[in-house]
């Protein structure tokens, strides 16, 4: 399997880097909450609650910046 490459990959989502200062087992969970925070993004909306859907986008643009770059760390 790729690099970036794993079970429920989606074309617009970030590669996961091996140089990314994370361990695999941490890079994982990371990979499960920001799909977890999609999902509330779209729950959010649907509920047109703007303020959280627009709080929950940031943590995940956070998390898949860490996850796909490698000078962040946590």
């Amino acid at each position: 399997m790729w690099p970036g490459m794993y079970p429920g990959y989606k074309n617009d989502d970030p590669p996961i880097k091996a140089d990314n200062g994370l361990s695999l087992e941490n890079t994982k969970k990371l990979r499960m909450l920001s799909e977890m925070l999609r999902e509330l993004v779209f729950e959010a909306l649907d509920y047109d609650d703007w303020k959280k859907a627009k709080h929950y986008e940031r943590m995940l643009r956070t998390i898949e910046d860490v996850i796909g770059h490698p000078k962040y760390y946590i």
